[in-house]
């Protein structure tokens, strides 16, 4: 199928059999992974240090991304007003966290999510276009649009960019795997700070560097006599698989800055509410019957 087609083709809205399609939707798959870690978000809150809030936000948005196996398979593409529901219970002190995402145009695919917790004061909104695009022996995943999320305690509205997923090797050439690829950039306006975190590709099929591997920098961004003036404050080195480290750019000091695995005290799923009391559009309603086809082997 791949063979037939032009390098720069777009795959957003390719038509697959069944038996490469995963058991949910892109839309559940969004909101599932941003918010599997949001048991941390309480602990931003209550951080003091406007440059410690900074960093803990950038690694917040990295905590929602997760190794992904290479399957050949991938989700169902979302039905203009396909919706997808999701609350997370982080307990009497620090109450719900309400995840509400939809389809809002199919051609070309576009969607919008929110999400609220009125106990700790975040909200977040996140609206991307789907692009699926062929490279010849790779094909990139790339979500562009406008992200953010607020925490009324500090008053502090930040803007995030993320990087992309690249799957590589589907020609059967040279390394395959999927990896993130491009930048996680937080800007606080209010406080100036602005943490890039880059996340490094692979070489030509593979051939040279590592898989995993990031680095980056936080600075202070400050205007005097009308120019731009920049601070470097941090910088980082080493794998969102693992472990990401980071360097004082004065003192030279260096820790651990994020960690995949301690990260996981953080976990959460969401609450499970039956199908029969989810809306008509809700992505679990939408694909009940490929889902129970796709789980139960029956791709008729």
């Amino acid at each position: 199928m791949l063979g037939s087609l032009t390098k720069g083709a777009d795959l957003t809205s390719m038509i697959v059999s069944a038996s490469l399609l995963k058991p949910y939707s892109s839309l559940q798959k969004l909101g599932t992974d941003m918010m599997s870690r949001s048991n941390y978000l309480p602990e931003i809150v209550a951080c003091k240090d406007p440059l410690e809030r900074s960093l803990m936000v950038a690694k917040f948005f990295i905590s929602g991304f997760h190794p992904d196996t290479f399957d050949g398979k991938k989700p169902f593409n979302p039905i203009l007003g396909e919706q997808c529901h999701h609350v997370f219970n982080h307990g009497e002190e620090f109450g719900k966290s309400y995840y509400f995402s939809e389809q809002v145009s199919h051609h070309p695919p576009i969607f919008a999510a929110h999400v609220v917790n009125d106990k700790i004061g975040v909200k977040a909104t996140l609206t991307g276009k789907t692009k699926v695009i062929f490279g010849g022996n790779f094909i990139d995943v790339k979500f562009p649009g406008h992200k953010e999320i607020y925490f009324k305690e500090h008053d502090e509205l930040y803007t995030i960019e993320t990087p992309f997923l690249c799957v590589r090797g589907v020609m059967g050439i040279g390394k395959k795997g999927i990896e993130r690829s491009g930048q996680l950039i937080v800007r606080c306006e209010k406080t100036g700070y602005v943490t890039k975190v880059h996340f490094k590709p692979l070489g030509f099929l593979g051939l040279w560097g590592t898989w995993n591997a990031v680095d980056g920098h936080t600075k202070l961004v400050t205007k005097e006599k009308g120019k731009k003036k920049k601070e470097l404050l941090k910088t980082f080195d080493g794998y969102w698989t693992s472990t990401i480290n980071v360097t004082d750019a004065k003192s030279g000091e260096k820790e651990v800055f994020y960690d995949y695995e301690g990260m996981s005290k953080y976990n959460i799923k969401p609450v499970e509410i039956p199908l029969e009391k989810r809306s008509k559009l809700d992505s679990g309603n939408v694909w009940r019957k490929a889902i129970e086809g796709i789980l139960s082997g029956d791709m008729k």
